[in-house]
């Protein structure tokens, strides 16, 4: 059977670990403040991210590195999930 699309509006916002995984993914990244009450867990995770070559960090921006984007899933599940 067909799967319906979902449509991301403000009536039916993408949770936190969507929206990360979404934008994790861009060129641009996702804002630190986006986590919200997760960002202190999500700032603790980052030093050995970056050291590793994972993450790179532009001010209150962060995004995957092409290193990152090949282990993307496992990268976005350590900020996020762990």
């Amino acid at each position: 059977s067909p799967t319906q699309p979902v449509y991301i509006t403000d009536e039916n916002p993408l949770g936190i670990e969507e929206r990360a995984m979404l934008k994790l993914r861009l060129t641009e990244g996702i804002n630190l403040g986006e986590f919200g009450e997760r960002r202190l867990t999500v700032e603790r995770k980052l030093p050995s991210l970056i050291e590793n070559g994972y993450i790179r960090r532009n001010g209150e921006n962060i995004a995957l590195t092409p290193k990152g984007f090949l282990v993307s899933n496992a990268v976005i599940g350590t900020l996020i999930f762990e």
